[in-house]
């Protein structure tokens, strides 16, 4: 039998040694290396193929070989160079890869902007940034960033942007080096028009250029959850969301899926699933309005540390604001590999904001007027408005001992009975909407017990001598003046 080592052209294995065979339930398919990037090819397409590359597709008169030099090519690439997957999953740089035990031929590397240190006489800002210098190859660039990601909350100035910068940084790194890792989600939420579609698409051409819009396959509506494997950057925004709280919390586990876990099952059409480990970066982008903020999943305590979240700022474009969106591209487009250089070779990261364990790189970050606005559609929050409502606003009883104004106490059951009765003042939907004791509305009141706002304001207690639990709930007011003797007598000093 004709063997490739036998061929008289080039004896050179060249063309098989670049060449791949998935065998897939629709019918197997070859790869094939065209200046380091595989490009796929049917029988008859790597047939053609083959012949382009010099080798023979008959026999010639008078050889002793069996078959030709195209059909023993055929032959020992199904043979000897069958891989069990093959696509462009994000973060490996193309070739043959042992992932998860399956042999997976990456097909593609990311297409990756190059760094360019700037020009001597290249464009700069006239007064620096704090963190960027004089941006000196990308000044439209900085002083968007600059005014996107740094503000004033109340009287404080926060900027926000080192932590971006660090996140932008370690992702870049990790494609350039073919080496997939974990990093934040991002939620970044701001006024319309201030700038976020653009800015998501600077971070996905400084990503690789790959996006995907995951929520059909988060939501079950397609199976074939491939795309978000292949993509670097996914992007959940208005578009599809959802904003109902089980819809909201279903999205809270991908997230916490995407970001936390190395590997995800991945299907493809007429492809088994398996288990494989890519770079992904998910990003949330809405408005600031009430309803915008409902598409983004609960912020608690699974999630929090887990999530960069920004509020991004309007304010007056670097550029003429007339300006076309394709002419406003090309200027940046062009600033991108000045950008960075920077960011590779210039920019360090406050050493307070790195992460101790260095499982993400840097510290997460939560803007607190973003947080508050998620929380306050939160259903922990919901309940407790409802609570001030109604319970905190009438005379209560415990044991027969009246308690005072602002005052309930009593077990989750109890609350539950009391939120649920005709005359507690809640209409007919609300009271539809208060959870059941057992076990939901008990966790809900442990939740809100546990953040800041409410220290003091929900304490679980036991009665003395006995096993029953109850809960002690006070209003704002009601806490404020049962502090105040404490404080008083504090303050006073017999020897004044």
């Amino acid at each position: 039998m004709g063997e490739i080592g036998q061929f008289e052209i080039g004896e050179s294995k060249g063309p098989v040694e670049r060449c791949y065979y998935e065998a897939t339930s629709g019918g197997g398919r070859f790869w094939f290396d065209i200046n380091g990037r595989y490009h796929q090819r049917n029988e008859r397409q790597m047939m053609r193929q083959l012949k382009s590359e010099g080798l023979q597709a008959t026999i010639p008169k008078g050889s002793e070989a069996e078959m030709s030099q195209v059909d023993a090519a055929l032959l020992e690439i199904t043979n000897q160079r069958e891989v069990d997957f093959a696509g462009p999953y994000s973060g490996w740089h193309a070739g043959e890869h042992w992932i998860s035990g399956k042999k997976v031929l990456i097909t593609e590397s990311p297409r990756l902007i190059a760094p360019a240190s700037p020009e001597d006489n290249a464009a700069r800002l006239d007064s620096g940034l704090p963190w960027g210098g004089d941006c000196a190859g990308w000044p439209n660039l900085g002083q968007f960033l600059d005014r996107g990601f740094r503000g004033v909350y109340g009287t404080e100035e926060i900027d926000q942007l080192p932590y971006h910068l660090a996140w932008l940084k370690r992702g870049y790194l990790a494609l350039e080096e073919g080496q997939p890792n974990q990093g934040h989600a991002l939620i970044m939420a701001g006024d319309p028009g201030c700038g976020k579609s653009l800015h998501i698409a600077i971070i996905t051409e400084l990503l690789g250029g790959r996006l995907c819009r995951p929520l059909r396959y988060i939501f079950g509506e397609s199976n074939f959850n491939a795309e978000m494997f292949t993509s670097s950057h996914l992007v959940v925004d208005d578009e599809g969301s959802k904003t109902h709280i089980g819809d909201r919390m279903i999205v809270k586990a991908r997230t916490k899926q995407c970001v936390a876990v190395s590997g995800a099952s991945c299907e493809g059409k007429n492809k088994d699933s398996f288990e494989i480990e890519t770079f992904m970066r998910l990003t949330f982008a809405c408005n600031l309005e009430e309803e915008n903020l409902l598409v983004l999943p609960p912020l608690d305590d699974d999630l929090i540390g887990k999530v960069h979240c920004f509020k991004f700022h309007a304010g007056a474009w670097p550029w003429d604001e007339h300006a076309t969106k394709k002419v406003v591209w090309d200027l940046l487009s062009q600033e991108l590999p000045a950008f960075l250089w920077w960011l590779l070779n210039k920019f360090e990261l406050p050493e307070a904001l790195e992460e101790e364990h260095l499982r993400f790189g840097v510290k997460p970050y939560a803007h607190p007027e973003i947080v508050q606005g998620i929380d306050f559609l939160s259903p922990e929050a919901r309940l407790w408005g409802y609570i001030e409502r109604t319970v905190l606003r009438s005379s209560n009883h415990y044991a027969d001992i009246m308690l005072g104004a602002g005052e309930w106490k009593g077990s989750a059951v109890d609350l539950e009975a009391a939120l649920k009765d005709e005359d507690s003042g809640l209409d007919y939907k609300e009271r539809g909407k208060v959870p059941q004791a057992n076990p939901n509305l008990g966790k809900m009141l442990k939740k809100l017990s546990e953040r800041p706002a409410y220290a003091g304001r929900i304490v679980q207690g036991r009665e003395s001598g006995g096993k029953k639990r109850y809960w002690r709930l006070l209003s704002q007011e009601a806490f404020d003046n049962e502090k105040q003797p404490e404080q008083q007598e504090e303050r006073y000093d017999p020897n004044d």
